[in-house]
């Protein structure tokens, strides 16, 4: 667990505590994103930490990104923020959940299924008794919204969610020509109409991203220069190896 200040207010105070992931089943942003009264008496709680609600997401995160770059040792104490802010959704996952498309076979008797763990569509009918298919839904067009909806995950939080729809997003763009959503997915993940509200969301969220990137590679980088050094050492001996004359042989 961390806590830190708000950037805007000293009558309360934030912390990220993953213990408390189930603690609330619907929350607004996720149950490890939590605020509490300090009533100006700097970081003394004076009330039990609750999960924040959707207004103070922007400064919660501005606040976190803040106390990261300040204090970085701290983000190796408290590894499930990126987990919170950037879930696992790989690119073939979503290609797969892009090329699901409801079509209309039951002329033919027949029912379409697709399994995101298998990677695979069919209308075998014998699959509708496997539990890793499911029917393809009337909704499924291949667009971005039908694709969140297909990789939405019931057991994520919103926050995890909308690190999925940004996931989304970007594929999109990286993958369809023409496509220009204006980073709209804080519309596809949380329903966002207002522009404004939007970028704000998004722009707040994709901080701490950029934080949490830069502090693995900050992380990282004392294990890559060590690589670097291993593998330069190693080919110096090979060269100076290389350079002694073979025994009974003389250089002119």
């Amino acid at each position: 667990m961390i806590r830190f200040p708000s950037l805007t207010s000293d009558q309360h105070a934030y912390e990220f505590d993953s213990a408390h992931d189930w603690e609330v089943r619907r929350p607004a942003v996720s149950c490890a994103c939590r605020m509490f009264d300090t009533l100006g008496d700097g970081m003394c709680a004076h009330s039990p930490a609750w999960p924040i609600p959707r207004e103070k997401f922007v400064d919660y995160c501005y606040s976190l990104a803040d106390y990261l770059v300040k204090n970085p040792q701290k983000y190796a104490d408290c590894g499930m923020i990126k987990y919170e802010f950037m879930p696992d959704c790989y690119d073939e996952r979503i290609a797969f959940a892009a090329s699901i498309v409801y079509k209309d076979t039951s002329d033919k008797g027949k029912r379409q299924y697709y399994s995101l763990s298998e990677k695979k569509l069919s209308t075998a009918d014998k699959l509708r008794y496997d539990k890793r298919f499911e029917e393809v839904p009337p909704w499924a067009d291949g667009t971005p919204e039908a694709v969140y909806r297909l990789l939405w995950m019931e057991c994520y939080s919103p926050l995890q969610n909308l690190g999925i729809a940004k996931r989304v997003d970007n594929w999109f763009h990286q993958h369809r020509d023409g496509y220009d959503s204006s980073d709209t997915y804080g519309k596809i993940g949380w329903g966002i109409e207002d522009c404004n509200e939007r970028w704000e969301v998004q722009r707040a969220f994709h901080v701490v991203q950029g934080v949490i990137e830069a502090l693995d590679t900050l992380r990282d980088t004392p294990r890559f220069i060590e690589s670097y050094l291993y593998n330069w050492r190693n080919e110096q001996q090979r060269k100076a190896a290389n350079s002694v004359p073979a025994e009974g042989v003389t250089q002119d």
